[in-house]
């Protein structure tokens, strides 16, 4: 087997909140678990909307609120496949090394093919589409979410205050 600030709008962003589980509307977070959850989103708001990405003449920004559900759920994304393969790897052993790849540990392909999927050039007319998208730019997809991971700064060694491990706290909702 192979393994491989607070605002309004942030709170009425995640309209997953106001449903209860057999899906009628009803407010049923308690105010602490709502206070918490707004101050760890806060901190994805802040990420985000502190990055710019330019390709030639091409500036791509994200709204940070608009784009907070996706945001968060590429960051769990990653750690939850990291977690997957690290399971998978426990439980089945590791596989050999790909050729041709030998310099390179497991974990550290896995954030590459990670990062893989979010490649592009993008056109001027593919980065204003994105400014109305809730998703953020591909490069943020990548870049922030590595920012935003122990587990990436550790993988690749990236020592504390560099630019994929920043002085700054690692958001996570769970």
């Amino acid at each position: 087997m192979t393994c491989v600030r607070r605002s309004t709008a942030l709170i009425l962003s995640h309209h997953g909140r106001h449903y209860n589980e057999i899906g009628d509307v009803e407010d049923w977070w308690q105010s602490d678990t709502l206070s918490s959850y707004e101050e760890k989103a806060q901190c994805f708001v802040d990420a985000y909307g502190n990055h710019s990405s330019n390709f030639g003449n091409i500036t791509q920004t994200t709204d940070s609120v608009h784009s907070l559900g996706e945001n968060i759920a590429d960051n769990g994304g990653f750690r939850e496949s990291l977690l997957a393969y690290r399971r998978c790897v426990a439980k089945y052993g590791e596989e050999p090394i790909l050729p041709h790849f030998e310099n390179f540990t497991h974990e550290q392909l896995l954030t590459l093919a990670f990062a893989n999927v979010w490649c592009e050039n993008p056109t001027k007319l593919s980065a204003e589409k994105i400014r109305k998208d809730e998703h953020s730019p591909r490069p943020f997809r990548v870049n922030v979410v590595f920012q935003n991971s122990e587990e990436f700064a550790d993988i690749w060694k990236c020592p504390k205050g560099s630019k994929m491990n920043p002085n700054k706290e690692k958001c996570s909702i769970w």
